[in-house]
């Protein structure tokens, strides 16, 4: 199928569907194998910067420059409220188990989030922008980075 202004796209790690994303436009979509539209457009209020699958194939995960990162469903819809930073979302990562998201932001924070996208805890702080933070392999730990020099 055609997209306007494609920006990249993924497989679903189970292999049924893929996810597009129109970076300037701030959609996603999900298509089957075969090219048919799942569901509803995914959309941010500015361009999207990334859209990752669950490890399920159950959920969708975009950041954007609208400083939020969204979480949807199977269907394209929006789970909770957008995860807002101060500043540009440049990471967004679901922990292994799926039920935590991480994000980490150009406002010196990285945060947790729950399956329903509200703030776990109080956020990850640096002296600088986070530029990434990820999930240990067993998703019991986090490490963040930052060019203020700390991990």
């Amino acid at each position: 199928q055609e997209c306007d202004w494609l920006g990249f796209g993924t497989f679903s790690p189970d292999g049924t569907r893929v996810l597009t994303v129109s970076d300037v436009m701030g959609t996603a979509h999900l298509w089957d194998l075969q090219g048919g539209p799942v569901g509803e457009t995914m959309r941010h209020n500015h361009d999207m910067l990334s859209a990752v699958f669950s490890r399920d194939s159950t959920r969708v995960l975009t950041r954007s420059l609208d400083q939020s990162a969204r979480m949807w469903d199977s269907r394209g819809r929006a789970i909770g409220e957008p995860m807002r930073h101060d500043n540009v979302v440049y990471s967004a990562n679901f922990s292994p188990d799926g039920t935590r998201v991480l994000t980490a932001s150009a406002d010196g924070t990285a945060r947790l989030w729950d399956a329903e996208g509200r703030p776990v805890g109080e956020p990850m702080r640096h002296t600088n922008d986070v530029n990434s933070a990820v999930f240990s392999p067993d998703g019991t730990r986090v490490l963040t980075a930052s060019p203020d020099g700390t991990a």
